[in-house]
């Protein structure tokens, strides 16, 4: 029996040494780069980063294996990366840990120009495209436009709910803002920012919104961006928003947006009066309730008037020639406000 024990404490300590020698053996092939491959990662830094973020980045582009054990490893050798900078960084697969913090820390990087761009509330995919494309040549056309209809951002809950059949699966997400890219920076990484920024901006409570008054993100969006086409300033939001909640839920309109804006979309040039028969989903003329797509990106105040509108009986507006909005509950009111609107036009 004496001897059975031995034996067995001999096994269990001959095991336990084996997976230690395994675990070190793990350990130090992380950190000193044993048998990885030959050539070099680019690692694109966008903002100051913290260890966590360039942990990530590391492991994603297959620099290291255990995020844990690189930032143990850096902590016990009282390294950090305080003065790591955002950049573009040649890092080569056989760095090492003590390597790659070098070349983080250091300032090992390639030269980028920053570039401001300014994409305005109620812009279009095809305006952000020309935005970014053409008025400051970040990417070409092509890759943002495939990185629009097909690139791989499923990270966002709000992008795997988007329906399919629209002209542009990410319009209306692509949030209108004042962003900082690199001129070299990838279509990736530039729908990336803005799909973030979005993410930030609908926040917890605005979901929670759609859900207690029963619509999609998708719908909320939807309804935001008619609502940011058709008034020219925000004062007119709540009211413009309440005259489309209202015509769905009335028996005149019969469910029918009737939203020039919508139709607009579609058409891509200004609206003429036999448009009104153009067989489209976007023709709110036509067909009941919301287009299959949002028609721009919102903001938030368009995206909060659209949950909740003010409450009032309008389900008539004309624009004026200095972007006044009069308001009308019936027919009759709306025709003398027409009429309000031409008579300033000719006069």
């Amino acid at each position: 029996m004496k001897k059975f024990f031995t034996l067995r404490y001999f096994l269990i300590c001959a095991f336990a040494g084996l997976l230690i020698a395994i675990g070190v053996m793990f350990l130090a092939c992380d950190a000193f780069a044993l048998r990885r491959p030959e050539g070099t990662v680019t690692l694109e830094l966008t903002e100051k980063p913290d260890s966590d973020v360039i942990a990530e980045k590391l492991k994603e582009n297959g620099l290291i294996t255990s995020k844990l054990w690189f930032k143990t490893y850096l902590k016990l050798r009282h390294k950090d990366f305080e003065s790591t900078q955002p950049g573009s960084y040649e890092i080569p697969f056989g760095s090492g840990f003590d390597g790659i913090h070098r070349i983080l820390s250091t300032g090992d990087k390639q030269k980028r120009t920053q570039v401001k761009v300014t994409i305005p509330e109620g812009s279009t995919v095809k305006d952000i495209i020309r935005i970014i494309c053409d008025d400051y040549g970040i990417c070409t056309e092509e890759e943002l436009t495939e990185e629009i209809q097909n690139g791989d951002f499923s990270e966002y809950d709000f992008v795997n709910k988007i329906p399919e059949g629209r002209k542009y699966r990410l319009e209306g997400y692509l949030y209108p803002d004042t962003y900082f890219f690199y001129s070299d920076s990838s279509a990736h990484s530039v729908i990336r920012k803005l799909l973030s920024n979005f993410d930030e901006k609908f926040d917890s409570r605005y979901r929670a919104a759609c859900r207690k008054n029963g619509i999609s993100y998708d719908e909320a969006i939807t309804l935001a961006s008619i609502v940011i086409k058709e008034g020219k300033h925000v004062k007119d939001y709540p009211k413009i928003s309440s005259v489309f909640h209202n015509r769905m839920k009335s028996p005149v309109f019969s469910g029918l947006l009737q939203s020039d804006a919508a139709l607009v979309y579609e058409l891509g040039r200004e609206m003429k009066p036999e448009d009104k028969n153009l067989d489209s989903k976007y023709n709110t003329y036509r067909y009941k309730g919301l287009p299959p797509s949002p028609i721009a990106s919102p903001d938030l105040n368009a995206i909060s008037y659209a949950i909740y509108p003010e409450k009032t009986s309008y389900c008539y507006f004309v624009t004026d020639k200095e972007g006044g909005v009069l308001y009308a509950s019936d027919y009759a009111t709306h025709l003398k406000n027409l009429a309000k609107v031409k008579n300033q036009s000719s006069s």
